[in-house]
Protein backbone atom coordinates (compact mmCIF):
# COMPACT_ATOMS: atom_id res chain seq x y z
CA UNK A 1 0.00 0.00 0.00
CA UNK A 2 1.85 3.28 -0.79
CA UNK A 3 1.36 6.67 0.95
CA UNK A 4 0.63 9.58 -0.26
CA UNK A 5 1.54 13.12 0.60
CA UNK A 6 -1.50 15.03 1.31
CA UNK A 7 -0.94 18.56 0.95
CA UNK A 8 -2.73 20.73 3.59
CA UNK A 9 -3.22 24.49 3.39
CA UNK A 10 -4.08 26.66 5.96
CA UNK A 11 -7.78 27.96 5.71
CA UNK A 12 -8.13 31.97 4.97
CA UNK A 13 -10.04 33.21 7.53
CA UNK A 14 -13.31 34.93 6.61
CA UNK A 15 -13.97 38.71 6.91
CA UNK A 16 -15.89 38.10 10.57
CA UNK A 17 -12.86 36.11 11.61
CA UNK A 18 -10.38 38.43 10.29
CA UNK A 19 -12.01 41.47 12.31
CA UNK A 20 -12.13 39.70 15.10
CA UNK A 21 -8.47 38.67 15.31
CA UNK A 22 -7.75 42.68 14.55
CA UNK A 23 -9.87 43.69 17.65
CA UNK A 24 -8.44 41.11 19.92
CA UNK A 25 -5.20 41.89 19.19
CA UNK A 26 -5.64 45.93 19.80
CA UNK A 27 -7.65 45.57 22.64
CA UNK A 28 -5.00 43.04 24.11
CA UNK A 29 -1.23 43.19 22.60
CA UNK A 30 -1.88 46.84 21.07
CA UNK A 31 -2.10 48.41 24.45
CA UNK A 32 0.05 50.94 23.19
CA UNK A 33 -2.24 52.15 20.36
CA UNK A 34 -2.73 56.15 20.31
CA UNK A 35 -6.49 55.94 18.70
CA UNK A 36 -9.50 54.54 19.55
CA UNK A 37 -11.80 52.19 17.10
CA UNK A 38 -15.34 51.26 16.53
CA UNK A 39 -17.23 49.16 14.70
CA UNK A 40 -20.12 50.04 12.86
CA UNK A 41 -22.52 46.99 12.94
CA UNK A 42 -24.02 47.81 9.32
CA UNK A 43 -23.50 44.29 7.97
CA UNK A 44 -26.48 41.57 7.86
CA UNK A 45 -29.92 41.69 6.25
CA UNK A 46 -32.89 43.80 8.49
CA UNK A 47 -36.41 43.79 7.22
CA UNK A 48 -39.26 45.78 7.55
CA UNK A 49 -39.95 48.84 9.88
CA UNK A 50 -35.79 48.13 11.79
CA UNK A 51 -34.30 48.56 8.59
CA UNK A 52 -36.28 51.79 8.03
CA UNK A 53 -35.82 53.27 11.62
CA UNK A 54 -32.45 52.43 11.65
CA UNK A 55 -31.70 54.43 8.02
CA UNK A 56 -34.10 56.91 9.97
CA UNK A 57 -31.49 56.80 12.70
CA UNK A 58 -28.44 57.58 9.50
CA UNK A 59 -27.11 53.97 9.22
CA UNK A 60 -25.17 54.12 5.94
CA UNK A 61 -24.32 51.50 3.59
CA UNK A 62 -20.66 50.74 2.68
CA UNK A 63 -19.24 52.14 6.45
CA UNK A 64 -15.82 50.76 6.65
CA UNK A 65 -15.42 48.03 9.23
CA UNK A 66 -13.24 49.81 11.53
CA UNK A 67 -13.21 53.44 12.14
CA UNK A 68 -10.65 55.21 13.76
CA UNK A 69 -9.60 58.30 15.71
CA UNK A 70 -6.31 58.97 15.63
CA UNK A 71 -4.25 62.15 16.97
CA UNK A 72 -4.73 65.48 16.27
CA UNK A 73 -8.63 64.59 15.56
CA UNK A 74 -7.95 63.07 11.94
CA UNK A 75 -10.26 59.97 11.27
CA UNK A 76 -9.06 56.95 9.15
CA UNK A 77 -11.36 54.25 7.95
CA UNK A 78 -10.37 50.29 7.39
CA UNK A 79 -11.93 48.13 5.04
CA UNK A 80 -10.92 44.14 6.12
CA UNK A 81 -11.40 41.83 3.31
CA UNK A 82 -10.63 38.20 2.82
CA UNK A 83 -7.10 37.43 1.45
CA UNK A 84 -8.58 35.65 -1.60
CA UNK A 85 -11.95 36.48 -3.32
CA UNK A 86 -12.56 39.99 -0.96
CA UNK A 87 -13.79 42.19 -2.84
CA UNK A 88 -15.43 45.78 -2.14
CA UNK A 89 -18.87 46.38 -2.69
CA UNK A 90 -20.26 49.32 -4.61
CA UNK A 91 -21.34 51.21 -1.47
CA UNK A 92 -17.70 50.08 0.10
CA UNK A 93 -16.37 52.05 -2.87
CA UNK A 94 -18.78 55.08 -2.42
CA UNK A 95 -17.99 55.45 1.47
CA UNK A 96 -14.11 55.18 0.26
CA UNK A 97 -14.43 58.26 -1.92
CA UNK A 98 -16.46 60.33 0.17
CA UNK A 99 -13.95 60.08 3.01
CA UNK A 100 -11.19 60.32 1.06
CA UNK A 101 -12.53 63.17 -0.87
CA UNK A 102 -12.95 64.74 3.32
CA UNK A 103 -9.34 63.80 3.75
CA UNK A 104 -9.43 60.84 5.73
CA UNK A 105 -7.42 58.15 5.00
CA UNK A 106 -8.99 54.53 3.97
CA UNK A 107 -7.28 51.37 3.66
CA UNK A 108 -8.43 47.84 2.56
CA UNK A 109 -6.31 45.38 4.56
CA UNK A 110 -6.06 41.48 4.16
CA UNK A 111 -4.51 40.38 7.01
CA UNK A 112 -3.58 41.55 10.74
CA UNK A 113 -0.17 42.26 9.57
CA UNK A 114 -1.66 45.35 6.66
CA UNK A 115 -3.77 46.85 9.70
CA UNK A 116 -0.61 46.69 11.92
CA UNK A 117 1.48 48.47 9.04
CA UNK A 118 -1.46 50.71 8.77
CA UNK A 119 -1.59 51.78 11.85
CA UNK A 120 2.40 52.28 12.44
CA UNK A 121 1.88 54.84 9.04
CA UNK A 122 -0.74 56.69 11.22
CA UNK A 123 1.77 57.21 13.73
CA UNK A 124 -0.82 55.72 16.01
CA UNK A 125 0.61 52.28 16.73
Amino acid sequence: MSKRKVNIKPAIPTETELQISVVEYLTTVGKNLDAFFFHVPNQGIRKGNYANKLKRMGLKSGVSDLVFILPGGKVGCIELKRERGGSQTQPQKDFQKAVEKLGCPYVLCKSLENVLDTLKKWKCL
